[in-house]
């Protein structure tokens, strides 16, 4: 999720807020998905897109932050 981005910053590796939020927006989109699709059609696509939309958005804003505060590094391995 946030690895690569926190690795080439020299940042501790630990999952943010942010990422966590997304994560479990993901794993909503697969069920609903999964398993409500049966139940209204809406959930097979549009309810997951959103979701995935929301969860890269999220994403996006926790990557941002760690590069706009952390120059870029080499791999530190």
């Amino acid at each position: 999720f946030n690895i690569a981005g926190l690795r080439h910053s020299g940042q501790e590796l630990e999952f943010l807020r942010l990422s966590k939020i997304a994560f479990a927006l993901v794993i909503a989109a697969g069920v609903c998905r999964g398993f409500l699709a049966y139940v209204w059609s809406g959930f097979y696509i549009h309810l997951p897109a959103t979701l995935i939309a929301v969860a890269f958005a999220l994403w996006f804003i926790d990557f941002y932050k760690i590069f706009r505060d952390n120059e870029f590094s080499d791999d530190p391995e």
